[in-house]
């Protein structure tokens, strides 16, 4: 039962190999399998959110002093925070310090108590890490700035409606490499029903709203869009801000 008889179904049995393979019933490449996350790949899960970190592409030259700053703030509470869901995606034919992982689709079962915890335990640890005095470090680029704020200053974007209706909500990235193969698709699907036969609703996600080929994969999900909101102001954009840059929030009950 549980997460591994969901993992079951998505995945090809194999008697003569003693239990499932690693090739989900979407066609992938042999090389790459999806497992649950386990700490030995942390700093494999932390290269991939810095090598996507400008949107996308590499983020190495956003963050030059300190480069796992971006994924204390996005990937590490997923990693150790109770409620937490996470698969990473290994690539057997990259076998280097980061473990082949290539990607990673993680989750918060329920925003609300994850959101809490975030800001009571693992923002209080990085205040001491990173004290808002470094924001006047002209050494420290633009990008970094802004996340020493952040960890200082956080804001979220969790209406009642979303906690009613969709309270799990989800982040996936994947290394250039990895793309283009249906991996995402994979990836997505297994978190899916593991958040399911976990007990969710339903699942939301943030994403930059002029990133049409991003909202074109969720909607092949069934995603629908429930706000668009200002980064600025972290309030519903009004009709002449609809061309501006914007996160759009998109939700799927499960």
């Amino acid at each position: 039962g549980g997460v591994v008889a969901d993992l079951q179904r998505l995945y090809i049995f194999d008697e003569n190999d003693g239990g499932v393979t690693t090739k989900p019933k979407i066609s992938m490449p042999s090389n790459f399998h999806i497992e649950k996350y386990v700490p030995e790949w942390q700093l494999g899960m932390y290269n991939v959110c810095l090598k996507t970190g400008d949107s996308g592409k590499d983020g190495t030259h956003l963050f030059p002093n300190y480069d796992g700053i971006l994924a204390e703030r996005y990937t590490g509470p997923y990693l150790s925070l109770p409620g937490s869901i996470g698969f990473s995606l290994i690539d057997d034919n990259r076998k280097d310090q980061f473990h082949g992982v290539s990607g990673y689709v993680l989750a918060a079962l329920d925003s609300a108590p994850f959101y809490k915890d975030f800001e009571e335990v693992w923002l209080k640890e990085m205040q001491v890490k990173y004290p808002l005095t470094l924001k006047d470090d002209p050494t420290l680029s633009k990008d970094e700035k802004e996340l020493v704020h952040s960890f200082h200053n956080p804001v979220f974007y969790y209406p009642s409606s979303f906690s009613v209706a969709f309270p799990s909500h989800l982040h996936i990235d994947l290394l250039p490499h990895a793309q283009g193969y249906g991996l995402g698709t994979a990836m997505l699907t297994v978190l899916l029903d593991a958040l399911k036969e976990a007990g969710s609703k339903g699942v939301h996600l943030g994403m930059a709203s002029q990133n049409e080929n991003a909202l074109r994969f969720y909607k092949k999900f069934g995603f629908v869009e429930l706000a668009r909101v200002n980064d600025d102001t972290n309030e519903l954009i009004t009709p002449e801000e609809i061309n501006t840059e914007h996160t759009l929030y998109l939700g799927k009950t499960l």
